[in-house]
């Protein structure tokens, strides 16, 4: 889902990521493989937001989505896997929440 400039915000503020800037080269190819979305780098790989539009009392109102992780500690290439979700709130054992400083977006 592509979020808006609030929804970006939030994420950032519980989250060390980067978002794709608009007009990125590299948006064409992720599009074209994982849909309309808006995508962020972490420490752990690529990701995107996910609303949880059903949410029942207590259940997170969205989930941080790794798509890709990084394949090598130089953090210059990412290796795509089946989608792992963990709440976007706080993150989970199995997908910890992005930490420390956020890979920037080569051109």
């Amino acid at each position: 889902m592509k979020l808006s400039g609030a929804q970006v915000k939030a994420v950032l503020a519980v989250f060390e990521t980067a978002p794709a800037p608009q007009g990125h080269p590299a948006l064409t190819q992720l599009e074209r493989t994982f849909g309309k979305h808006t995508f962020f780098l972490g420490p752990h790989g690529l990701h995107t937001v996910e609303p949880n539009e059903k949410a029942a009392e207590g259940e997170p109102n969205a989930y941080l989505v790794r798509l890709a992780s990084w394949a090598d500690e130089k953090r210059s290439n990412l290796a795509p896997h089946p989608p792992v979700a963990a709440p976007a709130e706080t993150g989970s054992a199995e997908t910890p929440a992005p930490s420390g400083p956020a890979p920037e977006w080569r051109g």
